[in-house]
């Protein structure tokens, strides 16, 4: 993974994981908002339906929780929910049916080297630094932003919406990707606001 990543993800506490180990449920949902939005994603980027991601992702950690005992270690809870969010869609795309494109895609997930999960559970952590950075902005900020790149309107159009000018709104944008600049290095701020609004437009 990139030195990127990992200096930007935060770890759990070792006592989080030895409390989910003995089933603790306040451990767990520590462990569920650590992860939640980044398996989403996902789930997301492989069935391309919002609503079965999430059904997808909220029954993975239903398993995650019954196997709690198994776990010892952060890196191996983490494997196991991107190993059984990809099945999950793997099954889902299965039932579905869908378009050659996308068998082709199941041809992909098919794969059993672990390793050919990595490209995609970089895109959703790096996802989830992204709409951490950006629920930090300022308010006006935030809302030109998510307009922008998360509901895919032109300028004008979120001028309209939020009855400012449009040179208001290009100075709200330019201030905000200067505050994610901050966080997230310019480089890979460019890339994932790219990859955002290819994924939700």
């Amino acid at each position: 993974m990139s030195t990127f990543l990992k200096e930007a993800v935060p770890s759990i506490p070792l006592e989080v994981i030895a409390g989910f180990n003995k089933g603790d449920e306040k451990a767990f949902y520590q462990i569920y908002n650590h992860y939640y939005s980044t398996m989403q994603v996902f789930a997301f980027r492989l069935v391309d339906d919002i609503e079965d991601a999430k059904d997808i992702t909220i029954s993975s950690f239903t398993k995650l929780f019954e196997k709690h005992g198994d776990f010892v270690e952060l890196s191996h809870i983490r494997a196991f929910l991107y190993t059984i969010t990809r099945n999950a869609c793997l099954d889902f795309i299965k039932l579905q049916k869908k378009t050659r494109s996308r068998k082709q895609e199941l041809f992909y997930l098919q794969m059993q080297d672990e390793g050919a999960l990595e490209p995609e559970m970089i895109s959703g952590e790096a996802l989830r630094l992204l709409y951490n950075a950006i629920e930090e902005l300022p308010a006006e900020r935030k809302k030109v932003i998510k307009l922008l790149y998360m509901d895919g309107l032109k300028l004008a159009e979120v001028a309209d919406q939020l009855g400012l000018s449009v040179q208001t709104v290009k100075n709200y944008r330019t201030k905000a990707i200067e505050s994610l600049k901050i966080n997230i290095s310019a480089k890979h701020l460019a890339l994932l606001l790219t990859c955002h609004t290819l994924l939700f437009q």
